[in-house]
């Protein structure tokens, strides 16, 4: 076979994967049901997240997650660009996926969907370079011979496939809604390990208010000095719980929906469930 034919043909292949690999992309940067909004949704200041852990609103763990996650998602991209595009050499890659980042925060941005935050830039074209870097000089990207071809191929797969692996295991709430719950477990907390068990008085984009009198555990006692209000935590869950075909199914929900859900006529029952801090990492509906 040709050398022609033979990049053609590992050029369509990337084409498809990429493709793929958009379509993720997409539906984890946009379309986020269950991950709540914040008042603020933009952050234009370096390093923010660190900030933060400093300050005590953050886990060391969320922002090493935070920051690994973004630099992950973008190294196929790094790989993924120059393959398909044969003029691209590594510092163009870099600022084409800079170019990207940039421009999925923007819509993020202009259409309210999920955190704008420059750090997200920042470590989405670190990602993009570190990407670049291994392609042109580890797998032998200069080339363009079959090797370099089935080297990079395998690490792509390996990368997407295996990233997709790593969320399902550790965030099934950012899979579509029939992934939601495994085993028993959504987001990783199981059904009935819940915190509080209560009738809603109210919910705003930050907190949850319940009523006291009818706050009990998941042992069904009451509980005693319960706070009427809860705060919700940055990567709280959103869980709605219906009765369908004689057993409950679940789906994540985003926040607009729990509020308007809990601020019904007919106030619903909440279960909660807490982290150290005592607060909201998970709320179901009922």
């Amino acid at each position: 076979m040709s050398k022609n034919k033979t990049e053609k043909i590992f050029r369509a292949v990337f084409l498809l994967i990429a493709i793929f690999y958009a379509a993720i992309l997409v539906r984890l940067v946009f379309i986020r049901d269950g991950i709540r909004l914040e008042e603020e949704t933009s952050h234009f200041l370096p390093l923010g997240a660190l900030r933060e852990y400093k300050a005590g609103f953050k886990t060391l763990k969320s922002v090493v997650l935070n920051y690994v996650g973004n630099i992950a998602i973008f190294f196929p991209l790094g790989i993924f660009l120059p393959v398909i595009f044969k003029k691209l050499n590594f510092l163009k890659v870099i600022l084409t996926g800079f170019l990207i980042s940039l421009f999925i925060e923007t819509v993020q941005y202009l259409l309210s969907a999920g955190y704008t935050d420059i750090d997200d830039v920042i470590m989405n074209t670190l990602g993009a370079a570190i990407g670049a870097f291994v392609y042109f000089y580890i797998l032998g990207g200069k080339r363009k011979n079959t090797v370099s071809y089935v080297l990079s191929l395998s690490v792509v797969l390996f990368t997407v496939f295996g990233g997709m692996v790593c969320i399902w295991r550790y965030a099934p709430h950012l899979l579509p809604d029939n992934a939601v719950e495994i085993n028993g477990m959504i987001a990783g907390r199981r059904l009935d390990s819940y915190d509080v068990y209560a009738k809603c008085k109210g919910m705003s984009k930050g907190e949850v208010a319940v009523k006291k009198e009818t706050a009990t555990g998941k042992d069904g006692g009451k509980i005693e000095n319960i706070p009427r209000t809860y705060f919700i935590s940055d990567t709280a869950v959103f869980v709605a719980a219906e009765e369908k075909n004689g057993g409950k199914t679940y789906h994540i929900i985003g926040l607009d929906e729990m509020i308007e859900k809990a601020m019904a006529e007919e106030r619903p029952y909440l279960k909660l469930w807490l982290n150290k801090e005592n607060k909201c990492e998970m709320i179901m509906v009922e």
